[in-house]
C-alpha cells in the first residue's frame, strides 16, 4: 500500500504545482514527453525560482548603502517610481487572482523598496519625512486593493509600463551624467534583468495577459541598458577608485 500511498502524495503534490491533467499524463499514462505539460512544469520551475530569488533581489543594495553610509549615485526618484510601479503591480495580480508563482517577486521587491526608500530618506538626512512616507505607502496600497474599482486599477497597471519605464531610465541618465554608477549594485541589477527576461517565458506560459508581457518585455530592455553601463563606467565606481587610491598609498 506504502508505493500506491507515495504515488497518490505525488500525483496531489503535481496536481496543485502544474495541474491536474499535467498529473494525469506524467504519473498515470506515464507520457513523460508531452511538450506542453514539460513546457507548464519548467515554467512553474522558474516561476518558484524567481520569486525565492526575489526574496533578496534588493539585498545587496540595502547593504551597499549601510555599508557606504551613503546613497550617492542612486536616484531617489527612481526608486520611488519603481516602488509606485510595483504596488499598483502587487494590487492587480493580488486582485486578478493570477497564480502567486507569476507573480510572487512583485511582492518581495515592494517590501525591499520601502526599505530602500526609508534608507535614501534617512541618509539624505530626511528622515522627519520617513513616517508620512510609510503611511502614504500604506494608504495607497489598502486603496488599491479595496477601494478602487477593477477597471481602474486595469488602467493604473497601463500606467505601470511608462512609470516603470521612466524610473529606470531615470536612473540610466544619472549614470550616464555622473559617468558612474555610484552606489548602484551591480548583483541587485544583475538579478533584476535575469529575473524579468526569466518571467516572460512564464508569462508566455500561464497568464494570458498582453499588459504584463509588455511591461517585462520593456523591463528587460532597460535593465540591459544599465547592466552595460556598469561595464562602461566600471573604472568611475567607488570600489575601483577606493582600490587604486589604496595603491597610490
Amino acid at each position: 500500500a506504502s508505493p500506491t500511498m507515495a504515488v497518490e502524495l505525488l500525483h496531489d503534490i503535481a496536481s496543485k504545482f502544474v495541474s491536474p491533467h499535467c498529473a494525469d499524463t506524467f504519473l498515470v499514462e506515464h507520457d513523460f514527453f508531452d511538450a506542453p505539460c514539460i513546457k507548464l512544469t519548467v515554467s512553474k520551475l522558474l516561476g518558484f525560482a524567481i520569486v525565492l530569488g526575489a526574496v533578496f533581489v534588493k539585498a545587496p543594495q540595502i547593504v551597499k548603502f549601510v555599508k557606504a553610509g551613503s546613497c550617492k549615485g542612486v536616484s531617489l526618484a527612481s526608486q520611488l517610481q519603481e516602488l509606485i510601479a510595483y504596488t499598483i503591480t502587487l494590487s492587480y495580480n493580488y486582485t486578478k487572482g493570477y497564480p502567486f508563482t507569476t507573480w510572487g517577486e512583485v511582492f518581495f521587491i515592494t517590501v525591499q523598496l520601502v526599505a530602500i526608500v526609508t534608507l535614501m530618506l534617512h541618509f539624505n538626512k530626511n528622515a522627519v519625512l520617513i513616517p508620512i512616507f510609510i503611511a502614504i505607502f500604506a494608504a495607497a496600497l489598502y486603496a488599491l486593493i479595496f477601494v478602487v474599482t477593477e477597471f481602474q486599477r486595469e488602467q493604473l497597471f497601463k500606467l505601470t509600463i511608462p512609470i516603470l519605464s521612466l524610473s529606470r531610465l531615470v536612473q540610466i541618465y544619472s549614470n550616464w551624467s555622473q559617468k558612474s554608477t555610484g552606489q548602484l549594485a551591480f548583483i541587485t541589477c544583475l538579478l533584476n534583468l535575469i529575473g524579468a527576461a526569466t518571467r516572460i517565458f512564464v508569462i508566455l506560459q500561464e497568464v494570458d495577459d498582453q499588459v504584463v508581457l509588455l511591461s517585462y518585455i520593456v523591463g528587460t530592455t532597460l535593465n540591459f541598458i544599465i547592466i552595460v553601463q556598469f561595464a562602461l563606467y566600471w573604472s568611475s565606481s567607488p570600489v575601483v577608485k577606493a582600490a587604486e587610491s589604496k595603491k597610490k598609498k
